[in-house]
């Protein structure tokens, strides 16, 4: 890989990225253009800014066309994390990825060079966990994702996942799957080697503890991957996360640029006036 850091802003297509940024969306309105401000810093480091929707009904797609100065490619199509992220990795400019949630902020500037001085040596990174609110019990939380991370290379898709274009590929990229595809991908990476842990902190909303209760939450998902080590199908288990999807008659992906989409939908508007 030979990738260099660009002297100036990433504009789309006219200066090569320095870094390919992957956010998958699904029905988020209410938080998404907080959300892209906060992706802008990236944007000036150098790096471009892929959205993909996985089919939202919440009148995500205006605002992602509104607020278009503020991304620099968005496609939208098939639900589902796994195949949203695929999907944007595919369309990666640069060969350095992060794979980063619509609801996670990057704290500062991250180390870039190191980043991809990892990745030209092959090697997989991640950061530290730091959740939204730093009262007990979610600093209590945030410590023990990163005891268990440092201690047994376990990571998730709240810490973001940065490596190679040309590893990602080389592994598939995400398994098809409606959940655990962060943890499918983990453990093929491990496979090569241990995930590079970088003192560098994201931080992660509190909603999902917040909404659902926290205990509840952690048994919640101790309990699901408990039940994926066990074999049980990550269909079976997305029926029980997301009740009333039907999983199993999903139809194979399919993305379209927003643009196009914006205009269908302006074109069929214009015919029912």
């Amino acid at each position: 890989m030979t990738a260099k850091r660009p002297a100036k802003p990433f504009i789309s297509g006219r200066v090569k990225p320095y870094l390919s940024v992957i956010v998958p969306i699904y029905n988020e309105s209410q938080n998404l253009h907080h959300a892209l401000l906060g992706f802008q810093a990236l944007r000036e480091l150098g790096a471009e800014l892929i959205l993909v929707d996985g089919g939202s009904s919440d009148g995500s797609h205006a605002l992602l066309w509104r607020y278009r100065n503020l991304w620099d490619s968005c496609i939208v199509g098939s639900p589902g994390r796994a195949r949203q992220m695929n999907a944007g990795a595919a369309l990666a400019q640069s060969e350095l990825l992060m794979f980063l949630h619509l609801d996670s902020k990057l704290i500062g500037s991250p180390p870039l060079d190191k980043l991809l001085e990892l990745a030209e040596m092959g090697k997989w990174s991640y950061f530290t966990l730091a959740l939204s609110s730093k009262k007990f019990p979610y600093n209590w939380i945030a410590s023990s994702i990163n005891w268990r991370s440092r201690i047994n290379s376990n990571v998730t898709g709240d810490q973001v996942f940065c490596l190679s274009k040309k590893q990602f590929m080389a592994l598939g990229g995400y398994q098809d799957i409606p959940l655990m595809e962060d943890v499918a991908l983990c453990d093929r990476l491990k496979r090569q080697a241990r995930g590079v842990c970088l003192s560098y902190k994201v931080e992660t909303s509190c909603r999902r503890w917040q909404k659902n209760g926290v205990l509840k939450t952690i048994v919640m998902m101790w309990w699901f991957r408990f039940l994926y080590r066990c074999g049980v199908s990550p269909n079976s288990l997305a029926k029980r996360y997301y009740p009333g999807i039907n999983f199993d008659a999903q139809p194979p992906p399919s993305y379209q640029p927003l643009e196009s989409l914006i205009q269908q939908q302006s074109f069929e508007a214009s015919l029912s006036v």
